[in-house]
């Protein structure tokens, strides 16, 4: 982790962590993105978000998805698709964050 620098690098490497699974550096990863490259990575809030889901910690994981979407990410068919998120999504904090993006003007 200490030596991959840019958000490319760091998000194949926390994809690699999630997958093992190690999820421990795998919130390394995409907490460094946040950190040290950009604060404002709305994927790499999503990756916090479907990682603290499979933790079920349910309720880190509604923080960083509503930080995801405040910071751009709006994909969300992939989002209802993501079996990651399967630990959240009868919460109402992800009904809201999905209805949110669906009521959501469309980009130019």
């Amino acid at each position: 982790i200490e030596d991959a620098k840019t958000a490319e690098e760091l998000t194949n490497l926390g994809i690699y962590y999630i997958e093992k699974p190690d999820y421990e550096n795998a919130l390394k990863c995409f907490a460094k993105i946040i950190q040290t490259v950009d604060p404002h990575d709305g994927t790499a809030y999503y990756n916090l978000a479907c990682i603290y889901s499979l933790m079920k910690d349910t309720q880190k994981a509604l923080r960083c998805l509503e930080g995801a979407v405040a910071f751009g990410y709006d994909d969300v068919e992939f989002m209802e698709k993501d079996a990651d998120l399967d630990n959240v999504r009868n919460e109402d904090g992800y009904k809201a964050v999905v209805e949110a993006l669906k009521n959501a003007p469309a980009k130019q």
